[in-house]
């Protein structure tokens, strides 16, 4: 940069100082005709100037490096068939059923239910 005439100096006397003095100029209407007209501060383009020169400067903190972890587990996957196991698989469970009080004279379960029909 510097190679270039792009110092420091150069930087902050012609570029950077009167990008952070930046104003933008708000024209105020009322039915269609300009009735106030007045400079306010940019600081949209303050803080777009003041970002642009610090990266060129190399001013910022480096973005965070990834680091290796402390502790890290290695993992081996073998393509080969699992051995056969000498316990035989689990056999089903047969679960009971649960009694329902009898039907009363109205087709309906002494519970309250109609016993599924509808």
């Amino acid at each position: 940069m510097d190679q270039a005439g792009f110092s420091d100096a150069y930087l902050v006397q012609n570029c950077l100082r009167p990008l952070l003095h930046a104003t933008r100029t708000k024209h105020f209407q009322y039915k269609g005709k300009v009735k106030d007209v007045r400079e306010v501060a940019d600081n949209d383009v303050r803080l777009r100037a003041l970002d642009i020169a610090l990266r060129i400067k190399g001013k910022y903190a480096p973005l965070a490096v990834e680091q290796a972890p402390k502790h890290a587990v290695k993992v081996i996957v073998l393509d080969i068939p699992r051995p056969k196991r000498d316990i035989p698989p689990p056999t089903m469970i047969e679960i009971a059923k649960p009694e329902f009080p009898p039907k009363n004279g109205n087709g309906h379960n002494g519970n309250g239910s109609n016993g599924g029909k509808v």
